[in-house]
C-alpha cells in the first residue's frame, strides 16, 4: 500500500524526469531508467522507490493521467491492485490456449510439444502488439507535435486543440492497453516454460535397403540401354 506521505508527493512528472507532454513510451523508458537505482535493493530508500512507483501507475494510466493533470490530485490507489489483476488475466490466458489446444480438431496433440507450440504462438502475438506499440508511438508524438503548433488568433476555447487533445488521449488510452496485453504475454511465457510435455516422439524413417545386383543383372540392364538407344537413333 502506498503510503500517506507519498501520496503528497507535488509533481509526478518531476518523479520521473519528463515533461507534461512525454508520449506514453517517454514515461516508461523513463520509469525504466529510474527505477534500476531507486529499487531498496540497489541502494534506493523505500520512500523513493513507493514515489516512483506512484508516478509511472498514475502517468502510464490514461485516465489516472487526466484526472491528475486536470486536478492536481492524486487519485486513490488503495482499491488499485494491478498484481492480482494481472495474475488472474495470466491464468485465464493459460486456460483458453489449453482448451482450444485439446478441443482442436486435425492434430495429433499427444505428438505435440504443447509447452513450447504455446509460448511459440504467445510470442508471435507479442510481436504483433509491439507493432501496434511502435505504431502508436509515432502517432502520440505527431499529434503533440501538432498540439503544440495551433494557435488562435482571437479569445475563446481553442476546440481545435481540443480535438487534438481527444486524439492524443485515445492513443494513449491503446498504448495503456497494449502494454497491459504486452505484459500479460511475457507473464505467460515465462510461467510455461516451468512446465514440460512428455509427447510422442516421431519413429525414425526406416533407411532404404538398396538391392544389391548381379553381375547377371547389371549385364541385362547395359543391353537393355544398348538397344534403347540404337533404337531411338533410328
Amino acid at each position: 500500500m502506498i503510503s500517506r506521505s507519498v501520496r503528497l508527493v507535488q509533481n509526478l512528472y518531476q518523479v520521473l524526469g519528463v515533461t507534461t507532454h512525454a508520449t506514453f513510451d517517454a514515461i516508461r523508458k523513463a520509469y525504466r531508467y529510474k527505477a534500476k537505482s531507486a529499487h531498496p535493493d540497489q541502494g534506493g530508500s523505500k520512500e523513493a522507490w513507493e514515489r516512483l512507483q506512484l508516478a509511472y501507475t498514475v502517468l502510464s494510466d490514461p485516465n489516472q493521467r487526466k484526472e491528475y493533470d486536470r486536478s492536481g490530485e492524486i487519485p486513490d490507489q488503495d482499491a488499485v491492485k494491478p498484481e492480482e489483476e494481472r495474475r488472474v488475466k495470466v491464468l485465464h490466458l493459460i486456460n483458453r490456449l489449453i482448451r482450444e489446444t485439446l478441443l482442436a480438431e486435425g492434430r495429433d496433440i499427444l505428438a505435440l510439444d504443447i509447452p513450447k507450440e504455446m509460448i511459440k504462438g504467445l510470442g508471435e502475438t507479442r510481436q504483433k502488439i509491439e507493432a501496434q506499440i511502435t505504431r502508436c508511438n509515432k502517432l502520440e508524438k505527431r499529434a503533440i507535435i501538432t498540439l503544440l503548433r495551433w494557435k488562435k488568433k482571437t479569445e475563446g476555447e481553442n476546440f481545435v486543440v481540443t480535438f487534438t487533445q481527444t486524439v492524443i488521449d485515445d492513443l494513449r488510452k491503446d498504448l495503456h492497453t497494449l502494454a497491459k496485453e504486452e505484459e500479460i504475454l511475457k507473464a505467460a511465457e515465462e510461467l510455461l516454460k516451468d512446465y514440460e510435455f512428455t509427447f510422442d516422439k516421431p519413429k525414425p524413417a526406416e533407411p532404404y535397403a538398396a538391392q544389391a545386383l548381379s553381375k547377371q543383372d547389371l549385364d541385362e540392364a547395359m543391353m537393355q540401354m544398348i538397344r534403347q538407344s540404337r533404337f531411338g537413333q533410328r
